[in-house]
This record gives C-alpha cells, sequence and structure tokens, in this order.
C-alpha cells in the first residue's frame, strides 16, 4: 500500500473513532460502589480475625488437655521411678544425705523422669504461644472498632 493512502486511511480511521466516543455518554460509577467496596473488604478483615480468634480459642482448649493429661502422666512416673524414694531419703535421714550431698544430687538427677517433665512443658509453652495469638488478635480487633467509632 502507498504511504500518503495509508496515511489517510488511519487519519480516516481516527476521525471515526474520534466520533464513536463522543457518541458514548459519560459512564461513572455509582456512588454506592466504593461504599460497598469498603463495607466488604472489612467483613473480610472481620471474618479473618475472627477465624483467627476461633482457632487459638481451639489451641488454648487442646494445650489445657494436654497439659492435665501429662501432668497426670508426670506424677505417675515420678511416682514409679526412684526419684520419690530417694527424695524421701531427705526427710528420714538428713544427716546421711547432708555428709554425702554430691551423689545423693547425682542420685536424684539420675532418676529424675526428664521426658515427663519435657511432656509437661510441651503443652505449656502451646498454651502460652496460643494465649500470645489470641490477645494479639483480640488487640487487632479492637483497635480496628476504635478507629472505626472514630471514623463514625
Amino acid at each position: 500500500m502507498h504511504p500518503k493512502l495509508a496515511l489517510t486511511r488511519i487519519k480516516s480511521d481516527m476521525k471515526n473513532l474520534e466520533k464513536s466516543f463522543k457518541n458514548i455518554q459519560d459512564l461513572s460509577p455509582s456512588p454506592m460502589l466504593a461504599d460497598l467496596i469498603l463495607k466488604k473488604i472489612e467483613a473480610k478483615a472481620q471474618n479473618e480475625i475472627r477465624q483467627k480468634i476461633t482457632s487459638s480459642y481451639i489451641y488454648m482448649f487442646g494445650s489445657v488437655c494436654l497439659f492435665f493429661y501429662s501432668f497426670f502422666a508426670f506424677g505417675q512416673s515420678i511416682i514409679k521411678s526412684e526419684f520419690w524414694s530417694l527424695v524421701s531419703l531427705l526427710f528420714s535421714d538428713m544427716q546421711i544425705v547432708l555428709s554425702n550431698w554430691q551423689e545423693f544430687v547425682y542420685s536424684l538427677l539420675e532418676t529424675f523422669p526428664l521426658t515427663a517433665t519435657i511432656a509437661v512443658l510441651i503443652p505449656v509453652v502451646a498454651l502460652l504461644w496460643s494465649m500470645a495469638k489470641y490477645f494479639d488478635w483480640h488487640g487487632k480487633i479492637s483497635q480496628h472498632m476504635r478507629i472505626k467509632k472514630s471514623f463514625a
């Protein structure tokens, strides 16, 4: 195609395009649309925070249940081990225990049920973690509500 012809065709297409756009009415979104979008975003954020608070409740409940179970298991293991009988020596033969205190301490450490102690500490750490998450998310909700009230 000849360059002059192509140029005139482009110019006529541009004029037709301009005429087409002049005939289109100015479309603007509804004034309610922005408010609706903001409300949906807020509802989604509150729903996420509620879900996280609910999951922290579940974690706290599970941690407390595990703590009680492991605590009773710890009590049974400490009673069954020789640790308890060695501790009772402390009350019955104080003079002998004090004269041989280093061996006595080593014997206590050897017979201490460390696995059961760790089993008690794991739910405690999980409980503290879930409580921290709960208070963190609860604080975010109350902060969000304060900000929302200040704009209302």
